[in-house]
């Protein structure tokens, strides 16, 4: 006796055709294949349902945790203004001393009065070329050739020898080689317009940026000291010196008028000599640091607003918040309602 449901003549029987057998078998007129189907799709779209809800569940919390992020950059901009760019009102008596802020992270109240009895300078020395035999024959000129020869430079304690070869013996050459010493700027200047022409050497301010010439072999005119200094064309037109200034009656010296180490977080600007004390301040803008507080506070409260609402439990009937029990966010606005509980020390 065959057993039903078996393969007959090697073939294997499927599971549709099954089906089909038997309501063609039974007469019953009951079409077992579409209740299987129904049973299926009555399984499975509960199933469906909750994962459709969880997707939008977790959309929902994506779309909450991207206008986090928003608010929370909000927040770090207005914390970033309110530390690091606090406006100071700065203020002088007289523009011969102009007091600027540089770091206002640093920077605390000023008010001192200054005198200024020198400048700081930079050594001046004009050399006469209209008068110089070291010259070549021709017109003067920025092209006009020298004498070979060396000459060395002597500034803040370093000596740098510039050596003029059959290559390098113009006088824009010399300019450029005085040029590319640390300190040291060279000029030419046509004093009359018509090839009248000074070099001029000038040095950085400051007494120790005071320089000297010397040199030999048909470049003697170029000694600021010594024997041929009297018959050189070279002139001494300003010495080198220091700022010298009082702060509230006590005196300093710098080597520059633009002096950055005195008051920290400013910079103090020398521009003339004074004949009565200048009065700088500065302190802070209180309208101006109230607005940016304020304005830290609000990004603030709208954050911590937002989170309340978003992670609310929904507890008595009421919809729970996008992000309920999310750990993350809570964390966030623990952290975040501690800095308007919590004490300042200090």
């Amino acid at each position: 006796m065959a057993s039903t449901g078996s393969s007959t003549s090697g073939t294997t029987t499927t599971g549709s055709d099954i089906i089909s057998s038997v309501n063609k078998q039974s007469g019953s007129g009951i079409d077992l294949k579409s209740l299987v189907t129904g049973l299926v799709n009555a399984e499975t779209s509960v199933a469906q349902s909750q994962i459709t809800k969880k997707v939008e569940s977790t959309n929902l919390a994506i779309s909450a945790f991207g206008t986090l992020t928003s608010k929370l950059d909000t927040l770090n901009t207005d914390l970033t203004t309110l530390k690091s760019n606090t406006a100071r009102s700065v203020a002088s008596s007289n523009t011969a001393v102009i007091l600027s802020v540089t770091d206002e992270t640093i920077a605390n109240d000023v008010f001192s009065e200054i005198e200024v009895s020198a400048l700081a300078a930079g050594q001046v020395t004009t050399f006469d070329l209209t008068h110089a035999s070291l010259l070549n024959s021709g017109a003067l000129s920025a092209s006009s050739t020298i004498d070979t020869g060396t000459i060395s430079l002597t500034i803040n304690g370093s000596s740098t020898n510039i050596t003029i070869g059959t290559s390098n013996n113009t006088l824009q050459d010399l300019v450029d080689e005085v040029n590319a010493i640390t300190g040291m700027q060279a000029t030419l200047v046509d004093q009359t317009g018509s090839g009248g022409l000074a070099l001029i050497l000038r040095s950085d301010t400051g007494t120790a940026n005071a320089f000297s010439l010397s040199s030999s072999d048909g470049l003697e005119e170029f000694n600021t000291s010594g024997s041929d200094a009297s018959s050189s064309p070279i002139t001494l037109t300003q010495a080198a010196a220091d700022a010298a200034f009082t702060v509230d009656g006590l005196s300093v010296t710098r080597a520059s008028n633009s002096i950055t180490d005195l008051f920290s977080g400013y910079q103090l600007d020398l521009t003339a000599v004074t004949s009565n004390a200048v009065t700088i301040s500065s302190s802070l803008e209180t309208d101006d640091a109230s607005t940016r507080m304020q304005s830290f506070l609000d990004s603030l409260n709208t954050i911590k607003s937002f989170l309340t609402e978003e992670t609310k439990r929904g507890l008595n009937g009421a919809e729970p918040g996008v992000l309920a029990g999310d750990v993350t966010a809570q964390s966030i606005l623990r952290k975040l309602s501690s800095l308007t509980t919590t004490a300042i020390t200090g």
